[in-house]
């Protein structure tokens, strides 16, 4: 090719490919998937560009005549570049110009970033915030390989039908599992590309509620990413271990080493069978930047084939890249950022929230969307919100104060549906075992916990 120079930039390309376009102008349907506008780094070439593309939208076809006709109507004179521009190219053989173009501009990115960087490298720039500017050049979506983006209507129909045809026919759902069949039928599942939001305020059963979901998953052959913030992954570990065992051991129990040698027997024969199994992925690290993060998980991601990520919670993220000490500001950014990578990944997020102190004040302490603390950005971005609520915190803390000892739990915990995208925003009632961390569904005939 002609032309390149340390720039890396080639006007007789651009030129060609503007050829290619208007000796087949249906070409320009093809190209539109393959490449960005950006790849045009001249912006003559880029201007008579958009101009092929919008008349091909608007005719179905065009010629170069066509194309100077509609420059010159808006006092553009950027035609007179391609005057001479010619090709031997057709479809069928175009691919590696096309691709060449693309190429050129990712090297073009890669030379200014390099100068950013050794920039930010002299002046002292923290070192996140030059991961995160290396981020954005790898997130850019210059060639695009995935066509499936764009569907005509009757792709869309098709492949809707057919997921409708297998949750019928086969009783599969169109996400990973949720473990019980009354949230399944609330939600079909934790959905591919969605934000699910676990929001409570603390001792409600955020982390139980997760763990559970975790496990179900794993029991269904789904992989899943834990990231555990809050606590070590240890003691996430004992309380699964307490859910496995048949004989009700409280995990306090379990984590201080106060059982007996029949319990130990028992779980290494009943917990560690069912659960080293499990094709779970632990994080365990102290570093809880999400630009760093973001490295990370896309890499477990690609290399484990992760079906779900889990984070254990969201407001304990920080971002690096800002410098503001504005808790909305950082909250804000990680659930954009977290938000963008669900999207990327194509698989869904479930993620415990903090919710602020606003329902503690009020006569009912249930939990609204607008207690959810630090921003309203994470409302925005997540595609299903669950409040989870126990009446018995509560019930509890009151007997105590009224020196009430014959108080009775009801063991009961509601998964308040305050968003749902794709489904009915309601309330599931739920079976709550906070000393061993079970969650089971309740007999709607009997109101006791199937399965224990």
């Amino acid at each position: 090719m002609k032309n390149q120079s340390i720039a890396f930039a080639d006007l007789d390309a651009e030129k060609e490919v503007i050829a290619l376009l208007c000796n087949y102008p249906a070409y320009t349907k093809d190209i539109q998937k393959l490449i960005t506008t950006d790849v045009f780094h001249f912006n003559a070439t880029k201007s008579v560009y958009l101009t092929c593309v919008e008349l091909y939208s608007e005719k179905g076809t065009f010629s170069l005549s066509d194309v100077i006709l509609r420059q010159k109507s808006t006092n553009n004179h950027d035609w007179a570049v391609v005057m001479s521009a010619t090709t031997n190219k057709n479809p069928i053989n175009a691919h590696e110009l096309v691709m060449y173009l693309a190429e050129l501009k990712g090297k073009r990115d890669l030379l200014n970033l390099s100068k950013e960087i050794n920039n930010d490298l002299m002046n002292g720039t923290d070192y996140f915030e030059m991961v995160d500017k290396i981020n954005k050049i790898n997130n850019q979506d210059l060639i695009k390989e995935d066509n499936n983006e764009i569907l005509d209507m009757k792709s869309a129909l098709l492949s809707a039908v057919n997921t409708i045809g297998n949750v019928m026919t086969n009783g599969t759902l169109s996400g990973v599992p949720t473990g019980y069949p009354k949230l399944d039928e609330i939600t079909g599942g934790w959905l591919k590309g969605n934000v699910i939001l676990f929001a409570a305020r603390p001792g409600q059963g955020k982390t139980i509620a997760l763990l559970e979901h975790t496990r179900w998953a794993g029991q269904m052959n789904k992989r899943v990413l834990f990231l555990s913030l809050e606590m070590p992954v240890v003691s996430l570990i004992y309380r699964m271990i307490s859910g496995q065992l048949d004989e009700s051991t409280p995990y306090s129990k379990i984590k201080t080493g106060r059982i007996n040698a029949e319990t130990f027997t028992n779980i290494q024969k009943e917990a560690v069978t069912n659960l080293e199994k499990l094709p779970i992925t632990w994080y365990d690290g102290a570093n809880r930047d999400i630009n760093y993060l973001t490295n990370l998980i896309q890499k477990i991601c690609r290399e484990k084939k992760i079906d779900m990520v889990v984070i254990d919670y969201l407001q304990l993220l920080t971002d690096n890249s800002i410098k503001s000490n504005n808790e909305i500001e950082v909250v804000g950014s990680v659930s954009k950022k977290i938000q963008q990578l669900t999207k990327k990944l194509n698989i869904p997020f479930l993620c415990a929230a903090q919710l602020n102190r606003q329902s503690e004040g009020r006569t009912s302490h249930r939990p609204k969307l607008s207690d959810l603390r630090s921003s309203g950005q994470i409302e925005q971005d997540a595609s299903v919100v669950i409040g989870l609520y126990r009446e018995d915190y509560y019930a509890y803390e009151k007997a105590k104060e009224e020196g009430n000892i014959d108080f009775e739990f009801t063991n009961k915990i509601e998964y308040i549906f305050m968003k749902n995208r794709d489904g009915d925003t309601r309330t599931a009632d739920m079976y709550i075992d906070v000393a061993t961390s079970k969650i089971r569904e309740l007999d709607i005939v009997t109101n006791k916990p199937l399965g224990f």
